[in-house]
């Protein structure tokens, strides 16, 4: 089983504490809320042969919701199977995404076959809100759910933006992708989805992102994602990301760039996995390393290799236990992640 290393962690989760697992190898992510008494799952991935690291993690768990917060292909693909086996399960999506998208008959196979992955996940959105009301959050700026103790409010997009898509449906999944914030008791989780710096800007400065326990960095730590509202404050908050590895190569490890602006304001953050196979032992490394490995020496020539997209899944977490003081009090990475630290 090859997710059988994480699933024995989550098995031995503690029930008193929030725990947060990122699920990033190679291509695509997600982000799974252990709250006391449930899970959230927010976007969903799947590897070669639709194999679905995510479902097969949170098989048979108390999945109390799931949350799509754009259709880009790292985000989306393998939601549709979380709608089956968790049929009770809330799903927010914001609504200009979904309700006037084609529907597809899902038991069809060659319907669902000619059917891009992430269309296939729109239409199963569609199809639970259509047969099972009660399962529809149409989800915009403000609207909450409330998970046992703990909060979940959405930050993005608001209606001026849906106007916008409705007007344009062509754009961007990014500039209006959906943002998550998290409070139980004193700690905060800052779920940052894709949402470019220049919609941070929107929000009202009375929420203070800055004040968090943990942030899933927006946008695979693009230089594009990054905004003072939620990067300043204290060192010792937990941030963490995913590499994408198609044609962007992200992260970007040269000076000036995306992590090289993250850690302006943090000793480390921690990746899910590294952009290229690197011949480097150990968990921490730091920018400056990795750099130097994979520059091109010459135009054109790059040194180290990409990660193939069928990477073996559930080797590319970092999982996560925040106590209600807010404070990280345990970490366990998967056998790719690795911390970014300065030097």
């Amino acid at each position: 089983m090859p997710c059988a290393e994480l699933i024995e962690h989550v098995n031995n989760l503690s029930s008193d504490r929030v725990h947060v697992v990122g699920l990033g190898p190679a291509y695509g992510e997600s982000v799974c809320l252990h709250i006391p008494p449930g899970q959230v799952i927010i976007d969903c991935f799947q590897l070669e042969g639709n194999h679905n690291p995510v479902l097969e993690l949170m098989k048979g768990r108390p999945v109390r919701g799931l949350i799509l917060t754009h259709p880009h292909n790292d985000h989306a693909p393998g939601l549709d199977q979380l709608i089956t086996e968790f049929p009770d399960a809330w799903i927010g999506c914001a609504p200009g995404w979904v309700l006037d998208w084609p529907k597809i008959d899902l038991q069809d196979a060659q319907s669902v076959q000619s059917s891009g992955s992430r269309i296939h996940a729109l239409a199963a959105v569609h199809n639970s809100w259509t047969n099972r009301p009660e399962t529809k959050w149409e989800i915009e700026r403000g609207s909450q759910r409330h998970v046992g103790e703990a909060t979940l409010t959405v930050l993005h997009p608001g209606a001026n933006e849906r106007l916008a898509f409705k007007r344009r449906p062509q754009v961007d999944p990014n500039l209006i992708s959906s943002p998550v914030l998290m409070e139980w008791k004193d700690c905060r989780l800052l779920l940052g989805a894709d949402l470019p710096k220049s919609r941070w800007r929107r929000f009202d400065p009375g929420l203070d992102l800055g004040r968090h326990s943990l942030l899933k960095i927006p946008h695979h730590t693009s230089q594009n994602g990054i905004h003072d509202s939620f990067s300043v404050g204290a060192d010792e908050r937990y941030w963490f990301a995913t590499p994408y590895n198609r044609n962007a190569g992200l992260p970007n490890f040269s000076h000036g760039n995306g992590i090289w602006r993250y850690l302006q304001r943090a000793t480390k953050l921690t990746l899910t996995s590294l952009p290229y196979r690197l011949n480097q032992n150990g968990q921490d490394i730091s920018r400056e390393v990795i750099e130097q490995a994979a520059t091109p020496k010459l135009t054109g020539l790059r040194i180290s290799l990409p990660l193939a997209s069928a990477e073996r899944p559930c080797r590319g977490w970092v999982a996560v236990s925040i106590c209600g003081r807010g404070t990280v009090v345990a970490e366990r990475l998967g056998p790719l992640a690795r911390r970014i630290v300065r030097p």
